[in-house]
């Protein structure tokens, strides 16, 4: 058994959540699809073309044929059958709830369903609302308390990997080579997936705020941003170190300015009973720029911290409504960037305790 606890009583609980999300805002339905993450924390499958939640009876799986032997094997819920994806409107029409004397109203999350499935939805009447705002913030805000384990052995299994960067990181590796080893090695710790691919970007790549591998050869002295995001059970995870190639301590102030401004802002769950997200936020890029780095304090479209675990809160950005209430579990991860040269990029797995805060992975965030 992967944890100790029952993820099928989790499961059981979201859904009830959910179902009294649905009634509270008189929604008829919400539907996933292509294995949206949100939906495995219902589901506990991904091997489903759809998945539908209702207010009053138990949700449903819609499974392409070739899918649906790896979805019985996994879910507990009905699975429908679909032999062509073409088919998908047809088993929808069947599955959501009629109404005579008005459109249906389905819930779907806005980033995750693809353009054609939200309109198969508007071909059959539906009236389309945000499952962000109506939904997930009833049933996925945060885990249940027994979930936590879950969070605690991916971040773990994220210490493994960052270890194996550590100590792959070295002149005349190739990019793909650090990201291979961090990959076996988050593997052999019991990751079964990625929920993206491992990111090694060194020297002048590592100012890409959301760069990727490359075959590029790593020089003496390169600075090197590894990000890896380890999946565990359908609960993923984020972590962020800087490494320096050849032992260079060219960007050591960086990395302290960095570092400065991870423990400023998570000091307001200290200091605060319900800080909010877009405070932790604002404390951060104040420290970074106080320094004089101005590119990333700027660029209010890269985060400073997202949910992890397959939950949909908090998001820290500048414009976050979200209120940091305990037992959420989130990453916080401020960075610098100089166009040309290099950046600097440290993120942690963070879990918020009624007064104050626990860093879950372990591994130093100095190279």
């Amino acid at each position: 058994m992967m944890f100790s606890f029952n993820e099928l009583d989790v499961s059981k609980k979201r859904v009830e959540l959910a179902k009294q999300a649905l009634v509270d805002n008189k929604i008829d339905a919400t539907v996933f699809f292509d294995a949206d993450r949100y939906g495995r924390k219902f589901a506990l499958t991904a091997a489903y073309t759809a998945f539908v939640l209702f207010p009053n009876k138990d949700p449903i799986v819609i499974a392409h044929s070739i899918d649906k032997d790896h979805a019985e094997s996994e879910t507990h819920l009905e699975i429908v059958e679909i032999r062509d994806t073409n088919k998908l409107k047809d088993s929808l029409r069947l599955q959501l709830p009629k109404e005579t004397n008005r459109r249906q109203k389905v819930a779907v999350v806005p980033w995750n369903a693809k353009f054609d499935k939200v309109q198969i939805l508007e071909e059959l009447n539906c009236d389309i609302v945000d499952a962000s705002e109506n939904v997930l913030p009833y049933c996925l805000k945060k885990p249940f308390p027994e979930e936590i384990e879950a969070i605690r052995k991916l971040s773990w299994i994220c210490d493994k990997g960052l270890e194996a960067a550590s100590n792959a990181v070295e002149p005349n590796l190739l990019e793909n080579e650090v990201a291979a080893e961090v990959n076996y090695a988050i593997e052999k710790a019991g990751a079964t997936e990625l929920a993206f691919p491992t990111l090694v970007a060194s020297g002048n790549r590592a100012a890409f705020p959301h760069g990727w591998t490359s075959h590029k050869k790593i020089n003496e002295g390169d600075v090197v941003v590894v990000d890896i995001g380890p999946v565990l059970g359908g609960y993923d995870g984020c972590v962020c170190r800087t490494f320096m190639a050849g032992g260079s301590k060219e960007w050591r102030k960086e990395i302290e300015v960095v570092q400065e401004a991870i423990h400023k802002s998570l000091e307001l769950l200290k200091n605060q009973k319900t800080p909010s997200a877009a405070q932790i936020d604002r404390v951060s890029r104040q420290a970074v720029k106080k320094h004089g780095y101005r590119i990333w304090p700027n660029m209010k479209a890269a985060w400073t911290g997202h949910p992890i675990g397959g939950y949909a809160s908090p998001t820290i950005t500048p414009y976050s409504k979200d209120k940091i209430e305990e037992s959420m579990v989130f990453t916080v991860e401020p960075a610098i960037y100089i166009k040309g040269m290099g950046g600097v990029r440290i993120e942690h797995h963070i879990l918020a305790k009624k007064h104050g805060y626990e860093i879950l992975d372990r591994f130093p965030e100095s190279p």
